[in-house]
C-alpha cells in the first residue's frame, strides 16, 4: 500500500480554523516523498479556480504551484466537478487534470448499481460485497416482488446525487416512489459491527494514476467515521435518528453539542490504528480483511474499466507514455458484525 496526498471529499478536513488547516497541510507535506525536497521549489501553473477546498490550494501552493486562469497554460488542473468533453479536447500532451472521463461510473449511486449487478451476474462468488440495491423508479417492479417475500425489510434510501446524508431516509418495506425519485434503494445493513456501541464505516482513499494500464494505488491509512448516538436494530421508533445509523461527518459533526466550532474531529473519526486494536482483540485477521477490502477497490473500479478505457482513447487517441489523467477516489466500507466488508459508495 502506498503513501498519497489525503483528502476527503466529502467531509473534507474541519475549517474551523487556520491553525487546523495549517496543521493538517503540514501533516499532509510531511507523508509527500519528493525527490530533492531540500532543494528549491520546481514552480508550475495550476488552475484551481473551480476548487472548492483551501487545503488543496494550500497542499499545492507549498509544492510549487502558481495559481493560473485556464487559458494561461497550466500544467495542472484541478476541478471539483465533473470534466467535460471540451476540457479534454482542448488539452495539450504537457497537461494533467485530475478526473478521467467516465468515472461516474463508479462515483454515480445508480451507475455503480448498474455496473455491480451486471458483474455480479458474471461472477457472483467475486461480487458479492455489494448490499441489494434497487435503482428507482426504473426498478419499482422487481423491488415490489422482493418485498412480497420481505415484507419487513429496512432499506436506506439514498440520491443518486447528494453527498454528505443530505436526502437520506431509512423506511421499512416499499418506499414512496413518488416521493422518492431518481434514488437507489439499498438492503440495510442490520448488523454493523460497532465500535463503543457505535455505528461506522471506512473512508479509505484510492489513486488511479492509469487505466491502460489500470494503476492503483492504496493510500495506508484512511477514517474510521462513527455515528454519534448508540446504535439500535432498526425499528419504527428510530428510522429517523440519523446520527444512529448514519456515519457523515456533516451530520455527526455537532451531535447534541451547543458550540459546533468547539467539537473535535475525535468525536466522530476515528484512526484506522484505533479500529484495528478493536479488530484484532475480537479474533478479525487484519491481514485477510485488508486483502479482502483491497479486493473490492479493484473490482469495482474493473467493473467500469472498459467504458472508462474506450472513454479514455476517444479522448486522447495517440497514448504517451504518462497519462493525461488522475483520480482521487473514496470508497465507503461498511463492516457487518462479523467483520465482512461491504461497498457501500465511491466518491469523486
Amino acid at each position: 500500500m502506498s503513501r498519497c496526498v489525503c483528502l476527503d471529499n466529502e467531509e473534507n478536513i474541519s475549517e474551523s480554523s487556520q491553525n487546523h488547516r495549517s496543521s493538517t497541510r503540514d501533516t499532509i507535506l510531511k507523508q509527500i516523498s519528493l525527490p530533492g525536497a531540500k532543494k528549491r521549489k520546481r514552480r508550475f501553473k495550476a488552475f484551481l479556480d473551480e476548487c472548492k477546498f483551501r487545503l488543496v490550494h494550500d497542499v499545492l501552493v507549498d509544492l510549487g504551484a502558481v495559481d493560473v486562469k485556464y487559458d494561461d497554460g497550466w500544467a495542472l488542473a484541478w476541478i471539483d466537478g465533473l470534466v467535460t468533453k471540451d476540457h479534454f479536447s482542448k488539452m495539450k500532451p504537457f497537461q494533467r487534470i485530475n478526473h478521467f472521463p467516465g468515472m461516474s461510473e463508479i462515483c454515480k449511486k445508480d451507475l455503480l448499481c448498474h455496473n455491480m449487478k451486471k458483474m455480479k451476474e458474471v461472477l457472483p462468488q467475486h461480487y458479492n460485497f455489494y448490499p441489494l440495491t434497487f435503482c428507482l423508479p426504473e426498478e419499482k417492479a422487481a423491488l415490489c416482488k422482493y418485498c412480497e417475500r420481505k415484507k419487513s425489510e429496512i432499506f436506506i434510501i439514498k440520491p443518486d446525487r447528494n453527498c454528505q446524508g443530505i436526502g437520506i431516509d431509512l423506511v421499512k418495506g416499499i418506499p414512496n416512489t413518488k416521493k422518492y425519485c431518481n434514488v437507489v434503494c439499498q438492503k440495510y445493513i442490520s448488523k454493523p459491527f460497532l465500535m463503543e456501541c457505535f455505528k461506522f464505516d471506512l473512508r479509505l482513499y484510492v489513486l488511479v494514476t492509469s487505466i491502460m494500464p489500470l494503476r492503483i494505488y492504496i493510500y495506508q491509512e484512511g477514517l474510521v467515521r462513527l455515528a454519534t448516538i448508540p446504535y439500535k436494530k432498526p425499528s419504527t421508533s428510530n428510522l429517523k435518528m440519523k446520527r444512529m445509523h448514519l456515519t457523515n461527518y456533516a451530520i455527526n459533526r455537532d451531535s447534541g453539542e451547543k458550540n459546533p466550532d468547539e467539537v473535535k474531529d475525535d468525536h466522530c473519526k476515528k484512526s484506522l490504528c484505533d479500529l484495528h486494536q478493536l479488530l484484532t482483540s475480537s479474533g478479525i485477521s487484519l491481514t485477510e480483511l485488508w486483502t479482502t477490502i483491497d479486493g473490492i477497490i479493484v473490482k469495482t473500479i474493473f467493473s467500469a474499466l472498459p467504458t472508462l478505457q474506450h472513454l479514455f482513447h476517444t479522448a486522447f487517441p495517440i497514448s504517451t507514455p504518462v497519462s493525461s489523467c488522475f483520480e482521487l477516489l473514496g470508497f465507503d466500507i461498511l463492516l457487518d458484525s462479523r467483520g465482512k466488508p461491504y461497498l457501500l459508495e465511491v466518491h469523486f
